[in-house]
């Protein structure tokens, strides 16, 4: 046991070809929200969709767990801007309407060092995502990086959007 604990300490914990265990989670829980983000079928980025999505807060704490794990590094854990700007503020650099969150998620912004998470995240997935940084708005509190941009008309209001999952299409039988 002593002679193997060797080997096995610096294949697992320090080689470039061993698996952490924090590999086989984060493989674990994209996984899991693939699954999850799967019920919602081919999402549409139109302004209804967003603002629907944005409206239930169940489906933003799902995906609020991409959000840390894409975005969190530049935005900060609760958007209030790091490297990136503040998307808790009223004030948004190419944005005016929810779609332009959107096409700013997909396409990214170069010039700014913002990635195009269109070339690595499924489009339900950029379509909760754009959702969830609409409804980080005005949760900021104070503190935070300074805005910048020009403030945005308001988004529109909307009734929460709820998509049938089998288990309860199945609880309705």
């Amino acid at each position: 046991t002593i002679l193997l604990c060797f080997p096995y300490v610096l294949f697992w914990h320090y080689s470039p070809m061993g698996w952490s265990e924090k590999e086989g989670y984060e493989a674990a829980v994209a996984a899991y929200y693939r699954a999850q983000f799967a019920k919602f079928g081919d999402l549409t980025a139109d302004e209804a969709t967003i603002a629907g999505l944005m409206a239930n807060k169940d489906y933003m704490n799902s995906v609020a767990g991409t959000f840390v794990g894409k975005c969190a590094s530049c935005h900060g854990q609760d958007g209030k801007g790091l490297v990136g700007p503040n998307l808790t503020d009223d004030a948004y650099i190419n944005v005016k309407s929810l779609p332009d969150i959107y096409r700013i998620v997909n396409e990214g912004v170069t010039l700014k060092g913002m990635p195009a998470w269109g070339r690595q995240l499924p489009n339900t997935e950029l379509v909760l995502l754009s959702a969830y940084v609409a409804s980080l708005r005005g949760t900021g509190g104070g503190g935070g990086k300074a805005p910048e941009g020009e403030i945005a008309a308001p988004w529109p209001e909307a009734e929460p959007l709820v998509f049938e999952t089998e288990s309860t299409e199945a609880g309705a039988e």
